[in-house]
């Protein structure tokens, strides 16, 4: 939410995780590029615990987990990726520009191995 000062966003999402801990929730979560200062302050401020998507302000695992971090998702990350290169190859496509997807080493044999792997492990 970009509405109102930091303070007031801060206290927002205090008060927010109160009321879904109350509402017999086990952990919270909240989403944006938050700085460690404010993850600290989130912890020491909500007794239920903190789930966060890493970002680009702060995402260091380990000092995460010493502040108190219970979980760190990656959120849209994986599909923005993707979608960015995607529409990187389709430029170069377009300029006939093949030197990148021909330079791919994944074969259908490793994609084929990867997914009886994975299977196997359920």
């Amino acid at each position: 939410m970009n509405i109102g000062s930091e303070k007031t966003k801060f206290k927002t999402a205090v008060e927010r995780c109160r009321e879904f801990k109350n509402a017999g929730a086990d952990c919270t979560f909240v989403p944006g590029a938050i700085d460690k200062e404010t993850i600290k302050q989130l912890v020491q401020n909500i007794d239920v615990p903190l789930n966060i998507i890493l970002n680009c302000k702060f995402n260091d695992f380990k000092e995460l987990d010493k502040i108190g971090v219970r979980r760190s998702s990656v959120g849209s990350g994986p599909v923005r990726y993707i979608y960015g290169k995607t529409i990187e190859l389709a430029r170069d496509l377009y300029n006939d520009n093949l030197e990148e997807i021909l330079k791919c080493d994944f074969s259908y044999a490793k994609a084929n191995e990867y997914f009886k792997v994975s299977m196997k492990d359920k």
